[in-house]
């Protein structure tokens, strides 16, 4: 079902569900601009359209289109727009307008608790229970994808190891996922694929899961290689369709919340980032290429999303680090290999040298200013992104906003 065709209550998101039906937020709305000057509408959400007859006019500065916005009415009339009478609509003209933050909305209690999320991801399989509620929460996490963190862009990548029918299965789970977010051109985006292929996109949130990739960088592994798929009857399959429904709706809440105050916990991170990375760099072979530089953020975003929080706590941080040291533990119990990764990480282009001037001029696990290191060292700003982007991979530095960190060697 496509977004725009939703008309049940429990297909609606939070957000769009007050907009749509309590009369507080008569006048609240997510802009859409028409054609003509001075002229708006207000949705109740991205993906779903209002569909009252009515159209806002101001003479003024238009609310920005693609964000919510408390308008203030000051005039309502009718426009009769045919001899008929049969075709209108109503004219409100507005003397104001404020953007409005509908996260608290976003946040309001579910119809289902996070538990009953992560449960729902459970149905496809067959196994032991630790490693069947580990497949699910990893799930959840992709699902939700990430805001950006540490650069511009966002989203979950994820390399998933299985046999074709196990990734049939964990694939059919993520149906949940709108078929609108499968677009590049949506600002959430999802590829679930077994090929890889370069993804050319700057903004927004770029979620990849990828069967067995040989270049993805990946924040979380995913092994499905130890379940079954279980059978169903008809009406039990066609509940879980109906649940499927009520979490998309969360989902797209979901989307809305970006958690912040990252510096109140950013030891807990950093300390976390070290775990991460001795364990991935110890004696066992992966046959897969793990992102150390941000990973351990990017994941608690995603799961503090599907807790519909605005906060990430310690708990949070070690729940995400202890999942995947389990994935990873199964990647490297099941898939290593004398070969290791198939194509080890290397610094590209001035990449090292860079690195070096950075060193002579920084302390280790400090954050300082980007622009301020670009001058400092005198090189040029393209060329010092590309050596950033590359030292992130090799887990050399950590990047927060417009600041990074030398990680100790």
């Amino acid at each position: 079902m496509a977004l725009h065709d939703r008309s049940m209550g429990y297909e609606l998101s939070n957000v769009e569900k007050e907009i749509a039906c309590n009369q507080k937020y008569r006048d609240v709305g997510y802009v859409r601009h028409d054609r003509e000057d001075g002229f708006f509408y207000l949705d109740y959400s991205p993906y779903l359209p209002n569909t009252k007859k009515e159209i806002y006019y101001t003479d003024g500065i238009r609310p920005p289109e693609g964000r919510y916005a408390d308008v203030r009415v000051e005039d309502e009339k009718t426009i009769i727009l045919d001899t008929s009478g049969k075709k209108w609509v109503k004219l409100r003209t507005i003397s104001g307008w404020k953007e409005y933050d509908v996260v608290q909305i976003a946040m309001k209690q579910k119809i289902m608790d996070f538990r009953e999320v992560i449960e729902y991801f459970t149905y496809p399989y067959r196994g032991e229970s630790e490693e069947v509620l580990s497949i699910a929460t990893c799930s959840c996490l992709f699902a939700c994808s990430s805001p950006p963190v540490q650069k511009d862009t966002g989203g979950i990548n994820s390399a998933v190891f299985g046999r074709k029918h196990q990734w049939e299965l964990f694939r059919e789970s993520l149906n949940v996922i709108p078929n609108e977010f499968r677009k590049l051109s949506s600002d959430i985006y999802y590829r679930i694929s077994q090929k890889e292929k370069t993804v050319t996109k700057n903004t927004g949130e770029i979620n990849q899961a990828i069967r067995i990739p040989e270049n993805l960088v990946s924040d979380i592994p995913i092994v499905v290689d130890g379940v079954l798929s279980r059978n169903f009857l008809k009406d039990y399959r066609e509940s879980l369709d109906d649940t499927a429904q009520i979490i998309r709706a969360q989902l797209l809440d979901s989307y809305i919340i970006h958690p912040e105050n990252l510096n109140r916990i950013e030891k807990d991170i950093l300390e976390v980032t070290y775990e991460m990375r001795e364990q991935y760099h110890s004696g066992k072979k992966r046959n897969y290429r793990q992102n150390v530089g941000d990973a351990i953020p990017k994941l608690a975003c995603s799961y503090a999303r599907l807790q519909c929080s605005s906060e990430i706590s310690r708990e949070d941080i070690d729940m995400v680090m202890d999942l995947w040291s389990y994935m990873d533990d199964e990647v490297s119990g099941r898939y290593s290999s004398p070969m290791g990764i198939i194509k080890p990480f290397r610094l590209v282009g001035d990449s090292r040298k860079i690195y070096y001037r950075l060193c002579d001029g920084y302390p280790t696990e400090v954050f300082f200013p980007i622009r301020e290191a670009i001058k400092v060292i005198g090189a040029d700003p393209l060329e010092f992104q590309i050596a950033l982007d590359s030292m992130m991979q090799e887990e050399y530095v950590l990047r927060k906003g417009d600041s990074m960190l030398l990680l100790n060697p």
